[in-house]
């Protein structure tokens, strides 16, 4: 794929998301697709395909393919053109029931290539979703112990079991690195799902393979590598390697007269299986996939694939004709579980903070035999956190790692204790993506595969599915519910709710039904068992991920993770939580009151300064009718200008006055007008300063010409006093409103739009922009006392004496507001600075 390529795609897909959180139309296609270039054809079609896709996730701007080849005749020569058709069933089927031959009928001349792709894709998802789980696997699984080797896998220590299976601890020979290793006996889910997500907070994993056996062919062994394909047998019989155009996934593919052969020894302790020394390699994506994103474990497959391998011993392996294990090696992760943490949480004082956490790593390793790691700035950091810090600092990292995976299309739907791992270095990794996939035509679930230790965890969408298939499906917000579970739990070492006791399999309806009934009630009862110094923030943050409304949680990975950075950071989530006796908290409200005060008191001593010099320089040097006209002038002036800008400033400033207001008492808002509410409100000194000096400098022209349009002779040099001094008190208008709006907006307005989630890095553009605008308003203010002065060497030697009195009131009073304004400005600065470190940059 090209660099023009990847950038057109990316930049659509960029857009997409951005239109979607600021509410605005989506992107069009022709304005990425480039003209007359030979990767026009590639680049649209991949256009399409994410169009496509984000339109069937959103209620009412679905497409059709035909559609689009309607606008792109041309996309219809696209040797993708089908895929793209069988993408269209998959997306329509998720939101709505869609028999294939009705869809059928809609692609005619298309039907038997699409029939034969989609019934590929799903008989691969029914085999990775479950397969059913045959006695003899089972007891094959049960048998396995540590001392076995298994294929490419020597098995070191028993890492633990559960419902996916056990999982050990091995070395892989032809890598000669450590892995993790499960085995399963046909219930868990197939690797592609996992093998396609990179990110930090994720296990990895590699590859899978799976060993088939039946009454006429001995076993052999499949693997696959991908985030699509499903592992296949294949019959060739030369050990060739075969590649499609794009060289994708590779397949290790064993040919029927080097099949693996089971040799029982006599101590019916050990197993053979010979293997071919060059085994075939294919490529198999469905709905042909062009690049393997697991480039990991493509890596260590074509490794393994030129490593000879004569012989491989294999222990505890079923009778021909069973079904034997699964294998899926991964990422290993020496730091234990969060099950672990729990256990030191119930246990240790929570003064602890962060060696908490480290406590429970350092038990995990020692129980391995593993050595902890020395130097390690991640513990450091970890070990100077409060426990609520802590519990933060791990989530904001879950939180990311769904986000990830969200945007690439996979859910988790199964957050618990023991799918979160850790490193060494107490670095939290989510595990066992690969049971639920977003789109995935997934069965319907049987109480009988629920576990008691994930029923606590879930979310009420997946309950009310348990008790009712016919139930909406659970979306990405119940990875945000569950996680929110997790988290509380780990800050209070008790679960939110007082879920009823686990129910024998007979009972299960009865159990799900009474766990949904306590997630209504809500998490009033466990806030007992808050730690003492639980930040504000982080409370609230906890409660909006439990909320039973799906519509009113996070809206994804990315808002949670956002807002448990506020929680790290001291300053921002005073900020954005301050406590009710404080008077950030009880000011709110007070927008109008406030800014009315801060503009009014420093035109007012401005309109003050302005009439004690003209009163000196021009009106008493005026004839009594002359000053009538005057006055009737200002008059007029004032009773036009006072209104328009508190009109003005009213509308500029409608979204923070009315916003913030009606959020407190229960109104919703789109992501869009939150987003110009927060931009509105870091504009509002802005609006409050530049308005009235607009106005100051306007009069200083109209008010000399509506005299002299009056009949008024004014004396010569009269126009300058006078324009001089507006220019004095416009600067007064500009410097001092500016910092105590600020400093409130901040404080008491702005926080209150943060806090419900969609920030982003606009959000910290402005945030830094502001603090940079607060040097340019410093400077004015530095500048009045030296405008006064400088608009006093206008006047006659023979008049300072008239004019000396305001102007060293005017110079004195500037600097006394010089400093006071140096003050606001670097408690707004360090107040901004904080709000922006706590808005994250993300990189997907």
């Amino acid at each position: 794929m090209t660099t023009s390529h990847t950038d057109a795609v990316a930049r659509f897909a960029a857009d997409w998301q951005h239109s979607i959180r600021d509410d605005r139309r989506p992107p069009q296609i022709t304005d990425y697709v480039p003209d007359g270039t030979q990767v026009r054809l590639a680049v649209l079609t991949d256009l399409l395909r994410v169009d496509l896709r984000q339109r069937w996730e959103r209620e009412g701007l679905g497409k059709r393919v035909v559609e689009y080849r309607k606008e792109f005749p041309e996309v219809e020569h696209s040797p993708e053109f089908v895929d793209l058709v069988c993408e269209e069933f998959l997306a329509r089927r998720r939101n709505a029931p869609l028999p294939m031959a009705e869809f059928l009928c809609e692609y005619p001349e298309l039907a038997d290539e699409i029939r034969a792709r989609l019934t590929e894709f799903t008989d691969a998802e029914a085999e990775d979703i479950g397969t059913a789980e045959s006695s003899e696997a089972v007891a094959a699984v049960a048998d396995l112990a540590p001392g076995q080797r298994l294929d490419d896998f020597d098995l070191l220590t028993d890492l633990g079991s559960g419902v996916l299976g056990r999982v050990f601890l091995a070395r892989q020979r032809s890598m000669q690195r450590l892995v993790a290793v499960r085995f399963s006996a046909g219930r868990a889910g197939a690797p592609r799902t996992m093998a396609q997500l990179d990110h930090p907070h994720i296990v990895r994993v590699f590859d899978q393979l799976v060993f088939h056996a039946d009454d006429t062919q001995s076993p052999a062994v499949s693997s696959s590598t991908g985030h699509r394909g499903a592992p296949t047998m294949h019959e060739n019989t030369d050990t060739t390697i075969a590649r499609t155009p794009d060289n994708s996934d590779t397949t290790i593919a064993t040919p029927p007269d080097l099949a693996a052969t089971i040799a029982r020894a006599p101590d019916d302790s050990d197993t053979e299986i010979a293997t071919p020394h060059d085994p075939a390699a294919t490529i198999q994506t469905p709905f042909g996939n062009r690049s393997a994103t697991a480039t990991g474990s493509l890596a260590d497959e074509r490794t393994i694939a030129q490593t000879p391998r004569r012989h491989t011993d294999i222990s505890a392996v079923p009778t021909v004709g069973a079904r034997l294990p699964r294998l899926i090696y991964m990422q290993y992760l020496p730091g234990g579980t969060a099950s672990g943490v729990l256990e030191q949480r119930r246990r240790g004082p929570v003064t602890d903070g962060g060696a908490l956490l480290l406590r429970a790593v350092d038990a995990a390793m020692e129980a391995r035999g593993e050595i902890r790691p020395s130097d390690s700035s991640v513990r450091a950091e970890i070990a100077r956190l409060s426990w609520p810090e802590t519990v933060a600092w791990v989530g904001r990292r879950l939180a990311d790692a769904l986000d990830y995976a969200e945007h690439h299309g996979v859910l988790h739907h199964d957050i618990k204790p023991t799918n979160v791992l850790f490193t060494a270095e107490g670095i939290p990794k989510l595990a066992d993506f690969a049971i639920h996939e977003a789109g995935a035509l997934t069965a319907t679930p049987k109480h009988t595969a629920v576990e008691a230790d994930s029923l606590r965890y879930h979310s009420p969408e997946q309950l009310a599915q348990l008790l009712d298939p016919a139930a909406p499906t659970p979306g990405a917000s119940s990875d945000i519910y569950s996680l929110g579970v997790l988290l509380w739990e780990m800050l209070t070492g008790a679960g939110p709710f007082d879920d009823p006791p686990s129910a024998e399999h007979g009972a299960a309806v009865e159990a799900f039904a009474g766990a949904l009934a306590v997630r209504r009630r809500g998490v009033s009862a466990a806030l007992s068992h808050l730690p003492e110094d639980t930040p504000a923030a982080l409370l609230r943050v906890l409660r909006e991920c439990l909320r039973i409304d799906p519509k009113q949680r996070w809206r994804n990975g990315a808002e949670l993770a956002a807002q448990l950075d506020l929680c790290l950071d001291p300053r921002a989530r005073g900020l954005v939580d301050p406590s009710p006796r404080s008077l950030a908290y009880r000011a709110r409200g007070w927008l109008l009151p406030f800014a009315t005060l801060c503009i009014g008191v420093p035109n007012v001593l401005a309109s003050f300064y302005n009439i004690q010099l003209n009163q000196a320089l021009i009106i008493d040097r005026m004839s009594t009718a002359d000053q009538h006209k005057f006055a009737a002038v200002g008059l007029i002036n004032n009773l036009i200008a006072f209104p328009v800008a508190a009109l003005l400033l009213l509308f500029l400033t409608r979204r923070p006055l009315t916003v913030g207001y009606r959020l407190n008492r229960g109104h919703e808002f789109s992501a869009r007008t939150l987003a110009r509410a927060r931009r509105d409100t870091l504009l509002m000194g802005d609006w409050a300063v530049w308005v009235p000096f607009g106005f100051w400098l306007v009069a200083g022209i109209i008010w000399p010409l509506g005299l002299a349009s009056s009949g008024v002779d004014l004396p010569s040099g009269t126009f300058l006093h006078f324009f001089a001094a507006q220019v004095v008190c416009a600067a007064i208008a500009l410097a001092y409103p500016f910092f105590p709006i600020m400093v409130y907006s901040v404080r008491s307005v702005y926080p209150q739009l943060l806090v419900r989630g969609g920030i982003g890095l606009d959000d910290e553009r402005q945030l830094r922009a502001l603090a940079r605008r607060g040097n340019f308003y410093l400077g004015v203010a530095a500048s009045v006392p030296l405008l006064g002065v400088a608009s006093a060497t206008f006047v006659n030697a023979a008049d300072l004496e008239l004019v000396i009195v305001p102007v060293r009131i005017l110079s004195v009073g500037g600097i006394l507001a010089f400093v006071l304004s140096y003050r606001m400005f670097r408690l707004l600065e360090a107040d901004l600075l904080a709000l922006a470190r706590a808005i994250p940059q993300r990189k997907r």
